[in-house]
């Protein structure tokens, strides 16, 4: 007589479920999310599997199930998003980063950042993904990058000392208020002027720096489509 699924190799089956036990107790029943202790949670994959993730113990984490491994699914599954709703609340300080292209944000971030401190880059996650910098980077390996960008981001919820460093262009008032209310962030505004900028820009990036002047203080959000939305989330790329 065959045995049910549950008892087999899957996710239903007796490894996963040791596994699923063993997450639980290292993480205390904890979210690892919002924080919130709850036996009503997902042991979830940090990486998706989907994505090239692993049920290695240290792919994995537990969520509650309402909201954040819903909300994590969702975001997920619909595509990289550059203002993950989802995103729980920094353990550490922060100060987000922002100014036109060629201003020197990861410069002014490099020259503070301390030992123990983190620097969260969109163009850094690049150069993890797929080995370019996001000056040069293909665009197939953007959504790769806002994913890795995301996680690390995420991953401050964990992250109890020092301080992060979050590097966005958002020219836009209302872009930056969204930033500082989800990250709880204090605000570093970097804008040596356009001249300067431009000074500094190679030929093919000047556009760009031309780009952030014009949005500079115009409205973001529900009146902008969200293909406008996703072209002011960073420096470099036509979201």
């Amino acid at each position: 007589m065959n045995k049910p699924d549950r008892w087999g190799k899957g996710r239903g089956g007796r490894p996963w479920r040791r596994l699923v036990e063993a997450v639980k107790r290292r993480d205390q029943y904890t979210c690892q999310a919002c924080g919130r202790v709850t036996e009503d949670g997902e042991c979830d994959h940090i990486v998706p599997l989907s994505q090239g993730g692993t049920d290695d113990m240290s792919n994995l984490q537990w969520l509650c199930r309402e909201p954040c491994h819903r909300a994590k699914t969702a975001r997920e599954g619909s595509g990289a998003s550059n203002h993950p709703e989802w995103l729980p609340k920094p353990a550490c300080r922060v100060e987000l980063v922002t100014g036109p292209p060629g201003a020197g944000k990861t410069t002014y971030c490099r020259e503070n950042a301390k030992e123990g401190d983190v620097i969260i880059d969109l163009d850094d996650c690049f150069t993890e993904v797929c080995g370019v910098h996001g000056h040069h980077a293909p665009a197939e390996y953007l959504d790769a990058a806002i994913r890795l960008r995301n996680y690390k981001l995420a991953d401050l919820s964990r992250k109890v000392g020092g301080t992060a460093y979050v590097i966005v262009s958002a020219p836009s008032d209302d872009e930056v208020r969204w930033w500082l209310t989800k990250l709880g962030a204090r605000h570093k505004m970097v804008n040596p002027g356009m001249a300067t900028c431009m000074a500094r820009a190679a030929p093919s990036r000047r556009h760009l720096v031309e780009r952030w002047f014009d949005r500079a203080g115009k409205a973001w959000g529900k009146r902008m489509s969200r293909e406008a939305r996703r072209g002011m989330a960073g420096d470099h790329w036509n979201r």
